[in-house]
């Protein structure tokens, strides 16, 4: 499962993107995968349930409010990091057969 999120850094800084850890937490907890963690180094916020770990969210964080320029290019690298970690999982399928 691949998560996005859309909120604002600066407005809900202590909330940021809270969703996805949500949702994640209740696909972990389910048995489920995450795939495409996202880097948290090029926000600024104080706190976020969506944190993997201090330095990855658990799925894609748009700001459209205050850094909408960065949107399309994020979207681009996150779905090519999707398909990898997609044709890695088929991979890892495929050689278990």
């Amino acid at each position: 499962m691949a998560i996005f999120g859309l909120g604002d850094q600066y407005s809900y800084d202590e909330y940021f993107v809270d969703g996805v850890g949500m949702l994640a937490e209740g696909i972990l907890e389910n048995g489920g995968e995450i795939i495409g963690n996202w880097p948290a180094e090029s926000y600024t916020f104080s706190e976020s349930k969506a944190l993997l770990d201090n330095g990855t969210f658990y799925g894609l964080a748009i700001d459209e409010d205050n850094q909408p320029g960065l949107t399309n290019e994020r979207l681009d690298h996150w779905i090519a990091q999707l398909q990898r970690e997609l044709e890695k999982t088929n991979n890892l399928i495929i050689n278990q057969k």
